[in-house]
């Protein structure tokens, strides 16, 4: 009984081992040593040059490395040799680390982790984030029909799974379409999907959804979150502002599929590209997404200031991929940003123009024509049928009695075909950069 109980308790912790991640695969810095570092040791031993003890930085391997008083940190692959190792395990709680003060232990598993890693070669490795992708060749499996299934299958396999059998045409299409522009298949789109049965229908399919304007604003959906877009200007009042001219942009710059580093360049800066035109002058509302307060608010200059801070913050997070805030008060304790590379950012933006002529709620203005669209021949075909039903119609009314009906029509005529002119929010660069009158 007690020969079989053994048994089971050593099957029971062999298994535990087996299926721990990672417990006989070759350590990662930055899966699996990282975390403990910058939990454990960094406040003392890391980024903040204020609150390091000792002059010894344990986030970089230059610090690690480095020999002081003959004393080495982490010596890769000798364990013996590799000062860390001595201090987390000591008896002493004098000289044990992390010191008992601190509130932070190490636990028996988490030591286990850093003896194999100096072990194995105590290599550092750079910020998963700042380390470029490498191209993959997909793995070969069964029933794969293109390389994200070939990866997908590869692990299902591991798992022992299969993939799932395949939707029914009537889902697929409901599925993608909905997915690809927020709306459900219209009935022609149905018919044309379910009647194709020539190969590559489904790639047809995608197609011509990715050609319709619906993608475009299912698309730009996505960046309007990212540029914090909104009809109302936010703070104490939220009251309404004319800034729409900036969403129907995102949505023409995508259906036209423009290149990024235009899509780019065209809202950071297209006022001050060389004869810049209104289009790309709209294309700088981005950064005229800001909260603003209403006129002259006191104070005014603590409002100004956050909406430059939003500006900068906001193109961290969107071109950057970096949430640059903490860099405001302190160098960033993780990633690589000071607090002078923060200003320095910070000082572009505050050149731009807030109050003055020409110049509204938080910035400039500018009038505004909305571009007339290509006409669609079928809308026109339309148009025509109809007017010349109007004008059949109009030849069999009796003869008019006085000029009310003929001026009514007039007007209502001119009325529907004159566009309104607006006058709308955009952003201005550095006045002293300005390629452009406005």
């Amino acid at each position: 009984m007690r020969s079989h109980s053994a048994t089971c308790y050593l099957a029971f912790v062999v298994g535990l081992l087996l299926s721990a991640p990672g417990a006989w695969a070759k350590l990662e810095f930055n899966r699996d040593v990282r975390p403990i570092l910058s939990d454990k040791c960094f406040a003392c031993h890391g980024f903040d040059a204020k609150t390091r003890e000792a002059g010894l930085r344990l986030d970089t391997e230059e610090g690690a490395y480095s020999l002081k008083d003959g004393i080495q940190a982490i010596k890769p692959g000798a364990l013996q040799e590799s000062e860390v190792w001595h201090r987390i395990t000591h008896d002493d709680e004098d000289e044990l680390m992390p010191p008992p003060e601190s509130n932070k232990s190490l636990t028996e598993g988490e030591k286990e982790v850093l003896k194999r890693w100096i072990e194995e070669d105590g290599k550092y490795q750079p910020h998963w984030a700042f380390v470029p992708p490498k191209k993959r060749a997909p793995p070969v499996v069964s029933g794969a029909r293109n390389p994200i299934d070939q990866f997908i299958g590869a692990r299902l396999e591991e798992e022992e799974l299969s993939f799932s059998p395949e939707a029914d045409r009537t889902t697929l299409i409901r599925r993608v379409t909905l997915d690809l522009t927020g709306l459900p298949p219209t009935p022609q789109q149905l018919d044309q999907f379910l009647n194709d049965a020539a190969p590559g229908a489904y790639e047809r399919l995608v197609d011509r959804l990715m050609a319709t304007r619906d993608y475009a604003e299912r698309r730009a959906q996505d960046w309007l979150d990212l540029a914090r877009y909104a009809d109302t200007r936010g703070f104490a009042d939220d009251k309404m502002r004319q800034i729409w001219p900036y969403r129907d942009w995102v949505v023409r710059a995508l259906h036209r599929n423009i290149p990024f580093d235009q899509f780019t360049i065209e809202q950071l800066a297209g006022d001050m590209l060389p004869n810049a035109t209104d289009e790309q002058r709209i294309a700088t509302g981005f950064h005229r997404n800001a909260p603003q307060a209403r006129g002259n608010t006191y104070p005014v200059e603590e409002y100004r200031l956050k909406g430059v801070t939003d500006r900068v913050n906001t193109t961290g997070k969107v071109w950057l991929g970096l949430t640059m805030e903490c860099a405001e008060c302190h160098d960033h304790k993780f990633d690589p940003i000071s607090q002078r590379d923060y200003f320095s950012l910070f000082a572009i933006f505050n050149n731009t123009e807030h109050r003055g002529k020409g110049h509204g709620q938080g910035g400039p203005t500018m009038t505004y024509r909305p571009p007339v669209a290509d006409p669609d021949p079928d809308l026109l075909a339309e148009r025509a049928r109809l007017k010349a039903e109007l004008i059949s119609a109009r030849k069999k009314l009796p003869a008019r009695k006085g000029s009310w009906r003929g001026g009514l029509v007039g007007k209502m005529g001119r009325a529907s075909s004159r566009v309104r002119r607006r006058e709308i929010l955009y952003h201005r660069g550095p006045h002293h950069h300005r390629q452009n009158p406005y």
